[in-house]
């Protein structure tokens, strides 16, 4: 999910000292400040190892982008909403051709957690 935000400078300021002295992405400080704000509210810790896998899912998106970036240049170039579309229309035909109901499916697949035989369509449970 995107979401767009308007902070005051001087809140957009600290946020950007605090991620420069940590070495982190500015969205990073951000999204870890917001996930321990929730966790107070429902009087809870965070759920253990979210800001690691967090900071793992940003880092690992961040360097596609930057490949991305590298191999196409001129996508830069497209505006905002003409990128969102193409995206729609790829993520439709990628799950079009998908032999998983569900992207959690997939991603179980991914991580060894089940084993599909294609051949057979169907999972083989360990």
């Amino acid at each position: 999910m995107g979401l767009s935000i308007t902070l005051p400078s001087e809140v957009r300021e600290r946020i950007q000292d605090i991620a420069a002295q940590k070495g982190e992405r500015v969205e990073n400080v951000v999204i870890a400040a917001v996930i321990r704000y929730i966790a107070h509210e429902q009087h809870a810790e965070p759920p253990k190892g979210i800001s690691e896998a967090l900071g793992r899912s940003q880092r690992l998106y961040q360097g596609f982008k930057d490949r991305l970036r590298q191999r196409y240049p001129s996508l830069g170039d497209l505006p905002r909403e003409q990128i969102v579309a193409t995206m729609e229309r790829l993520s439709k035909k990628v799950a079009e051709g998908m032999a998983f109901a569900t992207w959690q499916e997939a991603e179980a697949f991914m991580r060894g957690e089940e084993c599909y035989d294609f051949a057979r369509q169907q999972y083989l449970h360990h």
